[in-house]
């Protein structure tokens, strides 16, 4: 599910279902590979704090606990032309 989505940040954020349990921080969607899984895109390579943090908020003021999304640092990866 595309949640939000926003062309000028080159971000969207994307849940893996309908999210129904509730953690006492919010609400998360099931655990293993179907119906599982919250995630925020962003077109570049190394993270815009600033964009991140639209889209955890965004999240959380749609009910979403944030303790399931996981910090990635991409910035070694090496870049597909």
């Amino acid at each position: 599910w595309v949640l939000e989505y926003d062309e000028a940040t080159g971000s969207a954020l994307v849940s893996g279902g309908q999210p129904s349990i509730d953690t006492g921080d919010g609400c998360k969607n099931g655990d293993g590979v179907n119906g599982s899984g919250l995630w925020i895109f962003t077109r570049q390579q190394e993270r815009d704090e600033d964009v991140v943090n639209m889209m955890r908020q965004k999240a959380k003021d749609q009910g979403f606990d944030l303790s399931v999304l996981n910090l990635v640092d991409q910035t070694n990866c090496a870049k597909v032309e």
